[in-house]
């Protein structure tokens, strides 16, 4: 039984535990108006309930104050009353005075107790000759330890658990008492009254609750008012200031926090509002920004498509009239007259006028930091500029912008754009014309370069091929020229069995030559694929083992990057066929891997085959017919690579080819500078 009441109280704590958990969580989660709303409630209701309270106290204790003053004053009305008769000693007329005084007075009952605590006259006939002991609970405010005795007014609890107001007043012997009482006695008796408190219990019930409608009237009344106060000065801006917040964390950069009040909280939503308007302003030119950035790299990757100078400044022309959406764009480079510029590419033009206009050179500063664009708003025939009457009657040119090009100091020439109506080039829109300019300069240099390396490099590459037709087809023919005229000075001495052994050891020579033949074209046609350097293999590959019988795989591992520049794709592809040749030629293979795989920033190629292998030590002794591999190698290093074999006696042979992967490397950015007129 004790451990069910035990279990059952600990469960109830823990209740009550979880009730008040409960609660917390759900008022911090409640919003704002609540929160506040249970504040001032909680705070009001406390309030009122402490001043009703004292209140309450205060009237209570006044109540009975006066209760007791008023009781004392009658007790000693009716000690003044039984006087009388208590001088003639007659005990009749006194109960008489008692009866007479209860029955008016509303008094409960009336007793005079003798010195010894008897009963000699009581509103109660029944209580005459009753003794009282001092230690009944009624005379313990009198009779409490050595307190000396006096008159003495108090509120005792009568046994049927209701009060009663209780006063005591002595009766003090006096000289007219001496007839029947001895001097020496100096307290005859007590008179002892005793009033009900039912009047005073209505009196304070009723003004309870009295205090309580006031008090909760009162707190209805305060609450609505400081609801309203608050829901006006602080609730409704903060929700203002909340959804403004929720609006700007959303994207709407364009939502006004409103700030109607100039306090606190109405500078926090003028704050707010200008970090908006900040952050939009960023936003915006952020967006403009990364569109310039998006124009300026989809026209550079259109510029850089091609290496033909021709295709690259006719691009450089198109991207300018594309950025500005202007009529007409137009490209100028240096002659070798420093004072002369001649037009090399114009787009949007009407006529031929422009086509290889030969125009003065506009002095400008040597510091490509301080060159400014030439803008003309609106063109004249004084401008001094060839055939200016000519492009303004048949082109109908107004307006026009141009920005050098500089590369390492050193004026380029000019990009321009040309309208046929009046235009005013903003800033932003000069400064990002500026930014094509310095950026176009590395593409025509670059055209520039192939134009004078392409022909090195056809010189290079034919200079390879005739070293390899040297060693393998030249030594074939000159070693078949040689075995003919062996023949013909057998036949002529009519040695027909060493002739036939002749003819058909020229027989397989002649079949060799032929397929090396096939193969060089065979190579030199997949070379020249216009695919991607995968697609090229693959075709190759596809070729090869319908060609030759062998199972030949191409793996590109997953991640790899397998593209190169047009230049390296060739050497290559050069080098992974010359692999496969000799895989034919020497290995003895039926089965041939070719695999790029990347390693941080290298591709490592691997041409790997099942053959019978050989030994590198022994193939570095000879110094003849290898001249392929020497040619492999100087192909992997013109391309920054570099060329391993590994290879074994019956195990195979592998080739592994590492070529570097090349970053692309942006042009730097640098600030211009903006000429409103010319």
């Amino acid at each position: 039984m004790n451990l069910s009441r035990v279990h059952f109280s600990r469960s109830a704590v823990l209740s009550r535990r979880l009730s008040l958990e409960r609660f917390r969580v759900q008022v911090s989660n409640a919003g704002l108006s609540f929160k506040v709303l249970l504040i001032i409630v909680s705070v009001s209701l406390i309030g009122a309930l402490t001043s009703s309270a004292l209140v309450l106290t205060l009237q209570r204790q006044q109540l009975i104050d006066n209760s007791l003053s008023a009781t004392t004053r009658l007790s000693d009305g009716i000690q003044a009353s039984l006087e009388y008769a208590m001088f003639l000693n007659d005990r009749e007329m006194a109960n008489q005075i008692i009866q007479r005084i209860v029955q008016k007075q509303g008094i409960e009952r009336i007793r005079i107790l003798d010195a010894g605590g008897a009963v000699t006259v009581s509103s109660l006939p029944g209580e005459i000759g009753k003794h009282f002991d001092y230690s009944n609970p009624a005379c313990q405010f009198c009779h409490a330890g050595h307190t000396r005795p006096s008159n003495q007014t108090t509120i005792h609890a009568v046994p049927d658990q209701s009060e009663v107001l209780l006063n005591v007043n002595l009766i003090y012997n006096k000289p007219q008492c001496y007839q029947c009482h001895v001097p020496q006695e100096k307290i005859l008796g007590i008179l002892v009254v005793e009033l009900p408190l039912a009047d005073l219990s209505n009196q304070l019930t009723a003004a309870f609750w009295r205090i309580s409608i006031a008090a909760f009237v009162t707190l209805g009344l305060m609450a609505g008012l400081m609801i309203l106060a608050l829901r006006k000065l602080i609730i409704q801006p903060v929700r203002d200031l909340d959804k403004g917040i929720a609006e700007i964390r959303a994207g709407n950069l364009d939502y006004a926090l409103p700030a109607p009040n100039h306090d606190e909280l109405g500078n926090l939503a003028e704050s707010f509002d200008a970090m908006r308007q900040q952050l939009k302003s960023s936003h915006t030119e952020m967006k403009r920004r990364e569109r310039e950035a998006t124009m300026l790299h989809r026209l550079m990757l259109n510029i850089s498509a091609s290496l033909e100078l021709e295709h690259v400044l006719d691009a450089i022309a198109r991207g300018a009239r594309e950025m500005l959406d202007a009529d007409i764009g137009v490209l100028a480079l240096n002659d070798e007259n420093p004072r002369q510029m001649t037009v090399k590419a114009c787009l949007g033009c009407r006529t031929n006028i422009l086509d290889g206009l030969a125009i003065p050179s506009v002095e400008s500063s040597s510091d490509p930091f301080s060159a400014k664009p030439i803008y003309i708003e609106c063109w004249s025939l004084d401008l001094p500029i060839p055939r200016v009457a000519e492009l303004i009657t048949h082109e109908g040119i107004v307006s026009s912008l141009a920005a050098p090009m500089w590369s390492n100091g050193r004026r380029y020439g000019y990009v321009g754009v040309m309208t046929r109506q009046r235009r005013h080039f903003t800033r932003d829109e000069t400064e990002l014309f500026m930014r094509l300019t310095q950026q176009v300069v590395v593409a025509i240099e670059n055209a520039e370069l192939y134009q004078r390396v392409r022909p090195l490099a056809i010189l290079e590459e034919r200079d390879r091929l005739a070293r390899e037709m040297h060693d393998n087809l030249a030594q074939m023919l000159g070693y078949m020229n040689i075995k003919t005229a062996i023949t013909d000075d057998q036949l002529a001495k009519n040695q027909i069995a060493p002739a036939r052994s002749s003819l058909l050891e020229l027989k397989q020579i002649v079949k060799e030559a032929y397929t090396d033949v096939r193969e060089v074209i065979f190579n030199l046609r997949s070379t020249t694929s216009g695919f991607g350097l995968v697609h090229t293999l693959g075709e190759y590959l596809t070729e090869y083992r319908a060609h030759y019988g062998i199972d030949a795989q191409l793996v590109v591992e997953p991640g790899c990057h397998a593209d190169f520049p047009p230049e390296i794709q060739v050497q290559v592809n050069r080098i992974i066929q010359e692999a496969l040749t000799n895989v034919r030629k020497h290995s003895g293979a039926n089965q041939t891997r070719v695999r790029f795989e990347q390693m941080d920033r290298q591709v490592r190629i691997s041409i790997e085959d099942n053959g019978k292998g050989f030994d590198p030590a022994h193939l570095n002794q000879e110094n003849h017919q290898h001249v392929g591999l020497q040619i492999m190698r100087e192909r992997a290093e013109s391309v920054g690579g570099e060329l391993m074999i590994d290879s074994r006696d019956g195990s195979g042979t592998r080739v592994m080819l590492l070529v570097p992967i090349y970053p692309v490397v942006e042009a730097p950015h640098e600030d211009t500078a903006y000429l409103a007129s010319r």
